[in-house]
Formats: C-alpha cells, sequence, structure tokens
C-alpha cells in the first residue's frame, strides 16, 4: 500500500540524513521518532525521548550535561 510504502521511505530518509531530526506530534507537541544522527546529538537514545513533549527537551539534557544548550 502507499501508506507502508510513504512510511519505508520516511525511515530511510530519517536513517540516512546527515542531520538530527526529531519528529514531533503537531497537535500534542510529543516526540514520534527521532534518527541515529539526533540521538548523537543529543547523547541519549531515543527512549529517553519518545513519547515526551518537544518542550521537556531542554529538561530532558540539561539535568545530565550542564554545558549543552
Amino acid at each position: 500500500s502507499d501508506l507502508r510504502e510513504n512510511a519505508r521511505f520516511l525511515e530511510a530518509v530519517l536513517r540516512g540524513i546527515g542531520a538530527g531530526i526529531v519528529v514531533v506530534r503537531e497537535d500534542s507537541g510529543e516526540i514520534v521518532e527521532m534518527n541515529g544522527r539526533a540521538e548523537q546529538i543529543l547523547g541519549f537514545p531515543p527512549y529517553h525521548f519518545l513519547g515526551r513533549l518537544c518542550s521537556d527537551l531542554p529538561e530532558l539534557i540539561l539535568p545530565h550535561d550542564r554545558r549543552r544548550m
């Protein structure tokens, strides 16, 4: 189906791009996906962020490493 093909395409883009990408649900601000580069930049695995709000990012990072942001 087209939906599955689009999902595979998006997954390939997220894996292959050199930039850190965090996908956020527009209506709620919930973090629903992030690529490996975002994981490297943020310094934590995706499970640390998924399901949290995008607005929580500074609080999720700063307590662990005050040099970030």
